[in-house]
């Protein structure tokens, strides 16, 4: 049997696995007793877009989701493995502009992204200012944060930070524009990392997205800081440890998990700060994608009293 025919074959079985579990299936002793089945005993079904549809119409999608995860990580075979790690280095092996030959669109830059002081000097007419004579403490620190209203999965950067589910194999928001843009060999890296629990982190390749890397984290539903805290913790240590020097970030948790806007926003600033602060050279760039205008007006007054207001200077 030729290569790709046994990755269509595993890929199926996997299929049928999934099926089943929407359709019949409660727990996860259940999905290890079928996926140790004879594969005889298991249907065939066709395609993974009526499966997908299957699970949507069976309001399952998170079990489908656990389902594939699972079964991919457990049947896809060498040769499925190796794709997606060829793939990988070839993405990696890259330079941005060769990379930028085969994008769609033209990427932003962070060159192209203001710091903190350089967005409040040109807007803090607007803003407003707590003293009037504002020093920044810490100037340094300042300069390698941003705030930036736009589509996280256009920046060309070293590695972006992805709001994912427990499955890592994909949803809504912006976890699915990120594996739409990245194409179908980051689910299959996705799916051999086991899942992710509720503040880890865990890094795979950006494939053909402008970015190297996609570090995903899974945040908490409702307001639960300490766990909110370790997404950006863990998703930054990810970051030193494979030299990712620039990174963005989305609002984690503030969409349909529901945690409230402005406090999500101090737990995402105060936690950067205090990395920065014990790591000072390991990160140049730490960018907040936002998507809402009133996430903007949020950061621009947060950040505006996280380095202005400890001046030295008194109005």
């Amino acid at each position: 049997m030729s290569s790709s025919n046994k990755i269509k074959t595993h890929r199926h079985k996997s299929i049928i696995y999934c099926l089943l579990l929407v359709l019949q299936l409660r727990n996860v002793a259940e999905i290890t007793a079928l996926a140790a089945a004879p594969t005889n005993q298991k249907p065939a079904y066709q395609t993974y877009e009526v499966l997908t549809s299957t699970a949507h119409s069976c309001h399952k999608r998170d079990i489908f989701n656990t389902a594939l995860r699972i079964c991919l990580s457990t049947q896809v075979d060498k040769s499925t493995k190796m794709t997606f790690e060829t793939e990988k280095q070839k993405y990696l092996s890259m330079s941005s502009a060769e990379k930028r030959k085969l994008l769609k669109f033209t990427p932003t830059t962070v060159s192209e992204i203001l710091t903190w002081p350089e967005f409040w000097n040109k807007n803090k007419s607007r803003i407003g200012v707590t003293s009037e004579e504002v020093e920044i403490v810490d100037k340094s620190l300042a300069n390698k944060i941003s705030i930036w209203e736009g589509d996280i999965t256009k920046l060309d950067i070293d590695a972006i930070v992805n709001a994912a589910n427990s499955s890592l194999m994909g949803g809504g928001g912006v976890d699915g524009a990120i594996h739409r843009g990245a194409g179908g060999y980051l689910k299959q890296e996705c799916a051999t990392l086991g899942g992710c629990d509720v503040g880890e982190a865990k890094i795979t390749g950006a494939y053909m997205l402008p970015a190297k890397y996609v570090i995903h984290t899974v945040g908490p539903q409702g307001e639960k800081p300490e766990k909110l805290q370790r997404c950006y913790e863990n998703s930054l240590n990810v970051a030193k440890q494979n030299g990712v020097r620039t990174i963005a970030f989305p609002c984690i948790s503030t969409g349909i998990y529901g945690y409230p806007q402005k406090p999500a926003a101090r737990v995402a600033l105060s936690t950067v700060k205090k990395f920065l602060l014990a790591n000072p050279d390991s990160i140049d760039r730490v960018i907040f994608c936002l998507f809402l205008k009133s996430d903007q007006e949020i950061y621009e007054d947060l950040l505006q009293k996280q380095f202005y207001d400890d001046c030295s200077c008194q109005p």
